[in-house]
């Protein structure tokens, strides 16, 4: 999970005050491999804009008027409206280990498809596994009350008022294709698989497309909608311009004469778009649930969690095909815009919206472990153990990973250790994320204060240090974790836990994810794999692991800020991590253990 929370500001209002405090060094590219090492990087940068990017449209060109949400639908279940705009497409990526991307909020989806990345490695043995990569937002009950003042209807949401919406759910359509994609944004061309730009080795024959950057027969009737590039020279310019007091590295303030419009983001590019507002999450329809009247104009009791955001995304994936060292490397750019204005007739001012993607890694039956790196944004992803031990120094019985072992996950149960054993090392690959840019930092802010660079001293000086890029990150793999927070029975009771569960785990708060339930009642399974906590099995002190790094305030309020991780504690001593080239209170990268000592592994 990587997890980030700033203030959002409502579309037509001002940006965003977002920030961050913290130095180091700025994340490096993938190296040449060598042997079988694979190297599958995602790289993300998420952009908050106070523009709507794409109007809402309740009809698709040349089609009969379709009900929108203000028009009178007491009672009414019309038919599928936003699946209709869904559509999916490849990466282009040359490598062995490639993926594609939907609309629906899912970065590495195909509809249908729970394995959206694909291995054509010889030997597919030796590639990292991904099920998802989802993006969610959510918000605490503060948010709902603050709202419930000028939108009343906000006070039937159930739930005791907690929100996390992603496609990841018990419920449909939280996250759906934005309404009104289909024909503006893309044509609605199918994926041929007869070898010509239409066919996507990734994508099933018959799939319905989205705009490609190298097939003008998938772009819809706007053209090219895609985000343009904007290059040293257009953001020198800009700066020009806005003064270097107003300055940041922000693509959607840039005038669009000051981007590279003849260019796309990479040599490959696609764009789609996805909200939590759709027309079918909204009202429902025969295959989704509905807010009722948690919304001003809906009917009824809402027969689905939480309440709608009014978020939408636009999503931009590239990539670099004919560089080797980027050719397992992804790149996503997603831009959200507040459009609460079009689900409750007002804007709403959110002041503490939690957003992030939640990667979901499956090899060897969850043997990765991870390795977070706040000072390059960087997340390490190990394909399997790299070690293990039969004499545990944490007293573990059993085989376990690393020198400490793992209290629930002995090698010999998890399947932990590869098929060929743990000698066997990288041969089975590596993974890494890298968030480049969020609501609270941009790793590009260290060029305001490196004398060499031609950005040094421009920006406003608090941003100078707004350099850490996420602030909560945690595992919870499928087995203990998940299966009691994300795939939870769902609930729409009044006081129903469902969301708050969910909202604890990408916000850190303990007594959140406890929910309803009694502590003395969590299996000491689901307890490590929930928490990681150093101090397991002692539940007086049960809570995540928390670093404070000292000189980080990213919201300026003259407290220093913490950052949740499962591999970072105060607790720790500060590491060299050869591998980052700087101390931390983190695990150093591919040592199998966490900061505690306990071992690394997803599960």
């Amino acid at each position: 999970m990587v997890a980030h929370r700033a203030p959002v500001a409502p579309a037509g209002g001002g940006p965003p005050d977002v920030a961050s405090r913290a130095r180091g060094s700025p994340p490096t590219p993938s190296r040449a491999r060598a042997g079988r090492l694979t190297l599958a990087h995602v790289f993300l940068t998420f952009l908050f804009i106070a523009n709507p990017l794409l109007a809402q449209s309740w009809q698709k060109p040349g089609e009969p008027e379709v009900l929108g949400p203000r028009m009178d639908r007491a009672g009414s279940r019309f038919a599928l409206f936003g699946d209709r705009d869904l559509a999916s497409t490849g990466f282009r990526m040359p490598a062995e280990f490639t993926g594609a991307a939907s609309n629906e909020g899912s970065l590495t989806g195909i509809p249908g498809n729970s394995q959206p990345w694909n291995n054509f490695h010889p030997s597919p043995l030796f590639m990292p596994d991904w099920f998802d990569l989802f993006f969610y937002v959510a918000a605490p009950p503060s948010e709902r009350n603050k709202h419930a003042q000028i939108v009343p209807s906000l006070d039937n949401a159930n739930n005791k008022g907690y929100t996390v919406n992603s496609v990841l759910s018990q419920y449909t359509g939280e996250m759906l294709p934005a309404d009104g994609s289909l024909g503006p944004y893309h044509s609605g061309s199918t994926d041929s698989g007869a070898g010509d730009c239409t066919d996507h080795r990734e994508v099933p024959t018959g799939n319905v497309l989205l705009a490609a950057s190298d097939c003008r027969a998938t772009w819809g009737s706007l053209g090219w909608s895609g985000s343009r590039p904007v290059d040293e020279e257009g953001y020198l310019a800009y700066a020009d311009r806005v003064g270097d007091l107003g300055f940041s590295f922000d693509p959607w303030r840039v005038p669009e004469d000051l981007h590279v419009n003849e260019s796309y983001l990479g040599e490959f590019q696609t764009f789609g778009f996805f909200s939590d507002y759709g027309v079918e999450a909204l009202y429902g329809s025969e295959s989704h649930e509905s807010y009722g009247n948690v919304i001003p104009d809906g009917a009824g009791d809402a027969t689905r969690p939480g309440w709608p955001l009014g978020i939408l995304a636009k999503m931009d994936v590239f990539t670099f095909g004919s560089f080797f060292d980027l050719r397992n490397v992804v790149y996503y750019q997603i831009t959200l815009t507040n459009n609460s204005r079009d689900v409750y007739g007002v804007p709403l001012d959110y002041d503490s919206l939690y957003m992030g993607l939640q990667p979901g890694v499956l090899q060897f039956n969850g043997g990765q472990g991870m390795y977070r790196d706040p000072a390059s944004g960087v997340i390490r992803i190990a394909s399997g153990c790299q070690g293990f031990t039969n004499s545990s120094s944490k007293g573990v019985s059993g085989n376990g990973c690393g020198p400490g072992g793992d209290p629930q996950h002995p090698t010999s149960n998890w399947g932990a250790a590869p098929p060929e054993g743990v000698g066997a090392g990288f041969n089975y690959g590596a993974a890494a994320i890298i968030t480049l840019k969020s609501p609270i930092g941009d790793l590009r802010n260290k060029h305001f204060t490196d004398p060499n660079s031609p950005f040094f001293g421009k920006g406003d000086p608090q941003s100078w240090d707004d350099t850490i890029t996420f602030n909560h990150g945690h595992m919870c793999g499928f087995h203990g974790c998940s299966a009691v927070v994300w795939n939870a029975p769902g609930s729409i009771a009044s006081n129903a836990d469902y969301e708050q569960r969910q909202f604890g785990m990408v916000a850190s708060i303990t007594s959140d994810v406890i929910g309803d339930r009694n502590i003395g009642d969590i299996t000491n399974h689901t307890l490590w794999d929930t928490w990681r906590f150093e101090a397991y099995p002692d539940r007086n002190l049960l809570d995540f692991n928390s670093w404070v790094p000292g000189f980080w305030d990213y919201n300026d309020d003259g407290i220093p800020d913490t950052l949740h991780y499962d591999d970072c504690s105060d607790n720790a001593g500060l590491q060299f991590d050869p591998f980052t080239g700087h101390e931390k209170r983190c695990s150093v990268a591919w040592t199998d253990t966490l900061s505690s000592g306990w071992g690394n592994h997803y599960v």
